[in-house]
């Protein structure tokens, strides 16, 4: 992922601002004692809550949506291990 990309920054701004907005309101209200229904209160603390749930979510559809090829799994442990691919699904079968 390269940061200087320009969506990557705007996509970046967005998540701060989005989890920084809730606290700035909330610090604001109690500073200068304004009185705000409670549904206010209720969405400041759900936003980053909801931002982090969808984020989540969709992390988990994208990883869900790319199924591991178990020969290629095997292949890539056996270079790691040192074996040839043979030799590692023969002692795996075993």
């Amino acid at each position: 992922m390269d940061l200087g990309d320009t969506r990557v920054r705007l996509a970046a701004a967005a998540v701060l601002a989005a989890f920084a907005a809730p606290p700035a309101l909330l610090v604001t209200v109690a500073a200068l004692d304004l009185s705000v229904p409670p549904s206010v209160v209720v969405a400041a603390l759900g936003l980053p809550l909801a931002l982090i749930t969808l984020g989540l979510a969709y992390v988990a559809r994208e990883v869900a949506s790319k199924p591991d090829e178990p020969t290629l799994v095997g292949d890539e442990l056996a270079e790691k291990v040192g074996m040839t691919s043979e030799e590692y699904r023969e002692l795996t079968e075993e």
